[in-house]
């Protein structure tokens, strides 16, 4: 089966559509808009760049609306500093409003970086992609050419304005990954990002909670000590189980030092250390034991409070 196209003469005075077209067959004016004939042998408007753009590509970003901060905006996952889950931040703060989340410096380094795995995105070095930013409810995109650089500031920049500078980057020491850079230049409100493939940028779609919640646990999860099933193991050792959705890697688990406690609904026992060299599962739940510092009723059942779980598997 053949599939006729029909075409409008480069040097016509004026692009138009064939002022017939047969049913099912197509045709292309001399702007590249494509037309198909309808059952009454007349042309209709498929396509042209500007309905092509109303498509969205995929964001190759997690947590692109900044919603999802499971520690807490400005919070720290360990050691590292974060803005909300999936972005790092240095010498930044931010706060959520109804437009988005208001950024303030405190330095002129200040920045924020998501990191992602190649193989999580289909891209690799040489592909072009583009970066787009809503930035005080006006929108800015460029695009560039996915290169490996030895530092985050000899990034070509994608977007460059008054407010931040944008781009993107395979770092030289972390070869398997993209870096997305922003630099926060001054106090503004940064309302959502994305990345794609591709040199086109297209409409910005929400994920939604549930699937950014969804891709922020595969690298980090904080659980109340509420939700760990507990029980004494000797006089002086409990056990507890965390169970968790499955992350990209088994995780590290740390316990808020110093405040997790169990109770037995009568008395309440205080916890003198952590151990935390008896991992005995994988990745959809963890068991450990810890001591307590005064005796605990043996084989009694208990719960946590006053404390959380959290696990880390950040890039």
């Amino acid at each position: 089966m053949a599939i006729k196209i029909q075409r409008q003469t480069a040097s016509a005075s004026s692009a138009s559509p064939p002022s017939t077209l047969p049913y099912g067959e197509l045709a292309c004016d001399k702007t590249a808009v494509l037309y198909v004939g309808n059952s009454s042998n007349y042309p209709v408007k498929m396509m042209d760049t500007n309905s092509y753009n109303q498509v969205g590509n995929l964001n190759l970003l997690d947590n692109s609306d900044y919603k999802i901060a499971q520690a807490g905006y400005n919070g720290a996952h360990g050691s590292t500093g974060y803005l909300c889950d999936r972005w790092q931040k240095y010498t930044v703060t931010g706060s959520m409003t109804d437009e988005g989340m208001l950024l303030t410096p405190s330095a002129a380094s200040a920045w924020l970086m998501q990191y992602k795995l190649l193989t999580d995105t289909g891209l690799s070095e040489g592909d072009t992609v583009t970066l787009t930013v809503r930035v005080d409810g006006t929108v800015y995109s460029g695009s560039a050419t996915l290169q490996i650089k030895s530092a985050a500031a000899d990034a070509d920049s994608m977007v460059d304005t008054d407010d931040i500078r944008a781009a993107a980057f395979i770092p030289a020491g972390n070869t398997d990954r993209i870096a997305v850079y922003i630099v926060i230049k001054q106090t503004c409100t940064l309302t959502w990002t994305k990345l794609e493939k591709g040199s086109v940028a297209t409409p910005y779609v929400p994920k939604g909670y549930g699937a950014d919640l969804a891709e922020c646990q595969r690298y980090y999860i904080r659980l109340p000590s509420e939700s760990a099933v507990c029980g004494s193991q000797s006089a002086n050792h409990v056990w507890y189980t965390v169970s968790f959705p499955e992350m990209r890697i088994i995780p590290t688990l740390s316990v808020t030092p110093g405040d997790m406690k169990f109770s037995d609904n009568i008395s309440l026992y205080s916890v003198s250390k952590w151990d935390y060299s008896s991992i005995r599962s994988t990745q959809r739940s963890i068991t450990k034991t810890a001591n307590t510092s005064s005796t605990v009723p043996v084989n009694t059942p208990l719960f946590a409070s006053n404390g959380w779980f959290e696990l880390y598997a950040d890039l």
